[in-house]
């Protein structure tokens, strides 16, 4: 199912309202924020330009290591399970912020009511683990788990929540018909 121009619209303005929400707070210190098309040209600059803007806030090598695994396992996951429009695009928001204790992205795409709830489900299930039962699912997961239609295989979540060492906060927000918003938001802990 195609994603509509009305809902890529109010997909935008939602964006936007997510990103002032993180812009006004006091504690939060916004340094990247884009919304458009997640295509790998644009996610390849923004990556890029990411690295050099944490490193300038973030002085805690390890935990800018992780954020950044945890960070680009998120665009993929959205490139490549997120809804498409009629040009086959997917769109996509990332608003990511420091606050002297906590690196944090919020990511949001679009995807098909008929995976939302199986989305959060696996979010949940996995931000139940602790690190070593992680590891554990995760071994298995690659040894024992099948690809996916779209290729994947089940590890990006689990990536995601072992590399971000804390629980991600995860919502369905609805937009059309047949598509929802999902939001996601990795946090990652660092030393000043």
């Amino acid at each position: 199912m195609k994603v509509d121009s009305s809902a890529l619209g109010i997909f935008e303005k939602y964006a936007e309202v997510t990103y002032e929400k993180v812009k006004k707070s006091d504690s939060e210190d916004v340094i990247v924020h884009f919304v458009g098309d997640l295509n790998v040209g644009y996610t390849n600059a923004i990556s890029s330009k990411l690295e050099q803007l944490v490193e300038s806030k973030v002085s805690d090598k390890q935990a800018r290591k992780r954020f950044y695994t945890a960070y680009i396992e998120a665009i993929q996951n959205i490139q490549l399970h997120g809804s498409r429009d009629q040009d086959s695009r997917v769109s996509g928001a990332v608003t990511v912020s420091v606050n002297g204790k906590k690196i944090c992205a919020t990511f949001l795409n679009i995807i098909e009511k008929r995976f939302g709830e199986k989305l959060i489900n696996r979010y949940e299930l996995i931000n139940e683990k602790d690190r070593t039962e992680l590891k554990t699912m995760y071994l298995d997961q690659m040894m024992n788990g099948e690809m996916s239609k779209k290729g994947g295989a089940g590890l990006g979540i689990i990536t995601i929540v072992l590399r971000s060492q804390n629980p991600c906060e995860v919502e369905l927000i609805p937009l059309s018909e047949h598509n929802e918003i999902f939001k996601n938001t990795i946090c990652v802990d660092y030393s000043s």
